[in-house]
């Protein structure tokens, strides 16, 4: 058993995970870091080099591979459910936590942050828009929701521990 953290960018999966990780004493996983590593560039670059459905791919197969882990929390990037293979890997190896903020918060957020190369260009507001719109119905899908709009990060791992779906360790 597995836990995924999915939700779009900027609703704090990396930084909710790599705490739950902690409470839980699992080994944390950013999806994105791994699979900077392998490729030994950045997201912004694979995706200015090669595209992003060069990126899908090397997600899908980071994915694979650590979906054979066990405990483990894993952050996955905003667009990780995008691809049906992906989601039905997570829910057939672990616990799908999809993580959500109003649209302004998540805006504000994002805006902040260097290296978000599907919303780089001079049309972020409706790519940010489109985005969302494409992505929210397969957030929806996880086991646990939780709207990080106004709680701290440890509030949120709380929630997760006492959730009545969460599994048992």
């Amino acid at each position: 058993m597995n836990i995924y953290l999915i939700g779009f960018m900027g609703t704090g999966k990396s930084t909710v995970g790599s705490e739950l990780s902690r409470a839980l004493n699992w080994r944390f996983l950013d999806l994105d870091k791994a699979i900077a590593e392998l490729e030994g560039r950045s997201i912004p670059e694979i995706f200015s080099t090669d595209g992003e459905a060069y990126f899908r791919d090397a997600e899908e197969k980071v994915l694979e591979q650590i979906s054979t882990g066990q405990h483990l929390v894993v952050a996955t990037g905003g667009g990780a459910v995008v691809r049906p293979v992906n989601r039905d890997r997570m829910k057939s190896t672990g616990f799908l936590i999809s993580l959500y903020a109003e649209k302004e918060i998540v805006r504000e957020r994002v805006m902040q942050e260097q290296g978000r190369p599907l919303l780089n260009g001079a049309d972020f507001d409706s790519r940010f828009e489109q985005l969302m719109k494409q992505r929210k119905h397969l957030y929806e899908q996880a086991d646990l929701q939780i709207d990080t709009s106004s709680l701290s990060v440890a509030e949120i791992v709380e929630l997760i521990l006492r959730h009545p779906s969460f599994p048992s360790r």
